[in-house]
């Protein structure tokens, strides 16, 4: 149970650091009225600023799973920008008890990717907390 309960303590603490940096965007497109783009690209320059210098320590490892991996790589590099870009301009729009609500169903998401494609096992009570998730995200968009 000790697995668990460290799995449950770093999932609410990632909900509070995800929190946080939803509240940031929001406050970024809508007080600030920064471009949604502006911030995507800063966020990249940034990443790449920080994390090239580690990638390129083993160039021919590099290109090896650049060669491996070119479609699924092509594939992220173009969803996650473009998922981020849409949620920044939904804030933008809409309220952000509406929007964040509504991103987390990306959990649903990857829990169906999970069974589907890793063979990974839905309990009950992994189903359970699935309905839970739309439950709140429907009774959130329904409180205008």
């Amino acid at each position: 149970m000790v697995g668990a309960a460290a799995g449950i303590a770093l999932g609410m603490l990632t909900g509070v650091f995800i929190a946080g940096y939803t509240i940031n965007d929001g406050w970024a497109v809508k007080t600030l009225m920064l471009s949604p783009f502006l911030i995507d690209f800063t966020g990249n320059l940034l990443r790449l600023g920080v994390l090239a210098p580690m990638a390129l320590q083993d160039r021919p490892a590099l290109m090896d799973e650049v060669r491996t991996y070119r479609t699924p790589i092509l594939i992220v590099s173009v969803l996650g920008p473009l998922g981020y870009i849409l949620v920044l301009y939904a804030m933008k729009h809409a309220p952000i008890g509406h929007v964040a609500p509504m991103r987390e169903l990306a959990t649903l998401i990857g829990t169906y990717f999970g069974l589907r494609l890793l063979k990974e096992r839905v309990t009950p009570l992994r189903l359970t907390g699935a309905v839970l998730i739309v439950s709140g995200v429907v009774a959130l968009a329904l409180t205008g």
